[in-house]
């Protein structure tokens, strides 16, 4: 169902957003929306969509459940703890007092909780005794609309029962010898801010679950660049990723801003923040400016951080002029075996297979790719725009590189 709106609402695009939060409330069909961008909110308010918040416009919306008396206050004070409790921290203001004496109203500014509401003034906190005003800005929206779809994900369609068909004859067929199993190909995808909702908007970001129906195993998710960035969606798509069972990689883009060492810890926090790095694959990104001793030792503090091996990407134009710098320690190849890189004829139109040429990379000490990313295009149906296209062709490089997780 759609929440119910006043006669005369009007709603902007981020308030458009907001009543889209609104679905996903449990139970929704207690609630309506009283007043948008219409009404008379005082000479300056986020209702009127004119106020920006860290770069991103806001938006307001009042709603109601049923007024002030014993039901619509309970109803109003159990949708307000709702939004409390999972999107405080994104919104931009948010004002409901209650007739209750066991909670304190709920009262946000900035993100920042405010239990009693000191920072709204008595008439203000007893002007919403009848209605629940929230607000926020497109940013925070749009990241509280995917933390509600992982908290509240589409129920599975009932099975269709399938006729049994009668057994077939049993044939005993003749005893050949066992035939040793195909390793199976593991399909990759990157994820960074090209990806994300901010940059395409929510219906056109990338889906993990129309992905996983595609046919993708494994995502490699940016954590961080440098020592200036970090990746803010990374943590959402690596909560999803995990809770339908893909396969998880970060990556970090190394440039020469600092010591290997240095890059590395920074890394390592927003890893952490992403749930690993326990069970996951851990990538150097180097295509950047960093010199051969910042790789080294980005990759050697990572290698006795988490005592198991993890892989770089590169390419044959940015490792082959630096070949002969890095002799002093030996080749690379012998820090890690792992190694990622586009074919050395460029990216392909399509996987060539696991007994293709292209895996050959020849330079570094690495006579062939570990994974090869074969292709930078769209996955029809999936969302995330032009996508980065990995494979895999023995699962144990996999395993070996998330510490033996399947």
């Amino acid at each position: 169902m759609t929440i119910p709106r006043w006669s005369g609402v009007r709603i902007g695009p981020t308030g458009l957003l907001i009543a889209q939060l609104l679905e996903y409330y449990p139970k929704k069909a207690e609630i309506y929306i009283t007043s948008g961008m219409d009404g008379d909110h005082g000479s300056v308010s986020h209702h009127y969509g004119m106020i920006s918040y860290r770069g991103s416009p806001t938006a307001a919306l009042d709603v109601g459940a049923g007024g002030y008396n014993p039901t619509g206050s309970r109803r109003m004070r159990d949708f307000a703890k709702w939004v409390y409790d999972h999107f405080a921290a994104e919104m931009v203001e948010m004002i409901h007092t209650t007739p209750f004496p066991d909670d304190n109203g709920f009262y946000v500014r900035n993100g920042k909780k405010n239990p009693g509401g000191s920072w709204f003034g008595y008439a203000v906190r007893q002007a919403h005794l009848n209605h629940v005003h929230i607000a926020f800005d497109r940013i925070g929206i749009l990241r509280s609309i995917i933390k509600a779809k992982m908290l509240y994900p589409p129920p599975k369609p009932a099975p269709v029962p399938v006729p049994v068909p009668p057994p077939p004859p049993v044939i005993i067929p003749p005893v050949d010898p066992p035939v040793p199993p195909v390793p199976e190909t593991l399909w990759l995808v990157d994820i960074a801010s090209w990806q994300a909702p901010e940059r395409l908007g929510v219906a056109n970001a990338l889906d993990l679950d129309k992905a996983k129906a595609a046919g993708v195993n494994l995502v490699n998710i940016k954590s961080s660049q440098g020592i200036g960035y970090t990746f803010n969606g990374g943590v959402a798509y690596a909560a999803w990723a995990k809770r339908i069972g893909l396969g998880i990689s970060t990556f970090h883009w190394l440039d020469a801003s600092a010591p290997g060492a240095v890059q590395a810890a920074y890394a390592y926090a927003q890893v952490v923040r992403m749930g690993g790095p326990d069970g996951f694959a851990i990538e150097c990104d180097c295509e950047d400016n960093a010199t051969n001793a910042q790789l080294r030792e980005y990759v050697d503090w990572w290698q006795q951080k988490i005592q198991r091996k993890i892989m770089i990407y590169s390419g044959d134009w940015w490792w082959q002029p630096r070949q002969a710098n890095y002799a002093p320690w030996g080749t690379m190849a012998a820090l890690t075996p792992y190694y990622t890189a586009a074919p050395n004829a460029g990216y392909l139109g399509s996987y060539p297979g696991e007994e293709s040429s292209h895996w050959k990379s020849g330079y570094g000490g690495w006579a062939n790719l570990s994974m090869m990313q074969y292709a930078v295009s769209p996955i029809v149906g999936i969302g995330g725009g032009n996508l980065s296209k990995s494979a895999i062709r023995d699962p144990a490089v996999w395993t070996a590189l998330t510490g033996g997780s399947p």
